[in-house]
This record gives C-alpha cells, structure tokens and sequence, in this order.
C-alpha cells in the first residue's frame, strides 16, 4: 500500500487492516488482500506479530483506535487469478504496488521493525515475536 501524508511524504506498507466480527484471521488477510491490492491469494502461514503503540497524542486525538496497533504477518502466495480492482482505499491511500523484495531496501516500508526483518520473517520456520514499541 502507497500513502501520502500531510507533508506529502510518501510511505509503503503491507496491505491489512481490522478483523471483522465472526471473520477468522485468514479470512481478514484474503479480504484485505483483495480489498486493498485486487490480488487473490492463498494464505500459507502464520509468520509474525508486532505490536505498536503511537503516544503521539495529536495521531491519539485524531485516529484514536489505529494509536494501538497488533501486526499479524502472514507469509501468502497468489493463486494466479487475474488481477481485480482495488476495491477499497484507506484514508490517504494513494495506490498499492508491487514491489520485489530485492527492492524492498530502496523504499519507506513501514513499520521499521518489519522492513528491518522482512528476510527473517519470510526465511523463519518458526512464528516470530518482533516486539512491542512506543514511538511517536
């Protein structure tokens, strides 16, 4: 996902987004897999978790429920299906790309944590804990 901020600065990240009410954790990756890029996938596994929490208080007063955030990371494959529409955007999404992880360096992947082990979260046999954060 590509998103623009106030100043203009423009940042990736993993397409994702809230479980929905009686939705397994699988079910919500295809959704918002589809949802966000018009990719259809098939989840493989289970690969991470991340916790973040953002003591921006402005970012707290603005977004309040997005201020406390848990990554789930799934490792996906695509099914080979021809590519849909976006079907829905988030607020100051700007498009979604895909982007070949030797490229993954070149770009403002956020979060950190999860650009800093993208190769050892794909690479691991095991589900990771990456951590939980304050940040601003």
């Amino acid at each position: 996902m590509i998103w623009d901020l106030a100043d203009g600065d423009i940042y990736y990240d993993l397409p994702g987004g809230g479980q929905k009410r009686d939705e397994t954790l699988g079910e919500t990756v295809l959704r918002e897999c589809l949802e966000e890029t018009g990719l259809h996938i098939v989840v493989e596994r289970f690969a991470a978790i991340y916790e973040e929490m953002l003591i921006n208080e402005k970012f707290k007063e603005r977004f309040g429920f997005y201020s406390h955030k848990i990554y789930f990371i799934f490792i996906a494959r695509l099914t080979g299906e021809l590519y849909g529409e976006i079907a829905e955007t988030d607020f100051d999404m700007i498009g979604s790309e895909w982007v070949g992880l030797d490229e993954i360096v070149n770009i403002p992947l956020y979060p950190v944590v999860i650009k800093k082990n993208l190769r050892k979260i794909i690479d691991s046999k095991e589900i990771l804990f990456l951590g939980s954060e304050r940040s601003r």
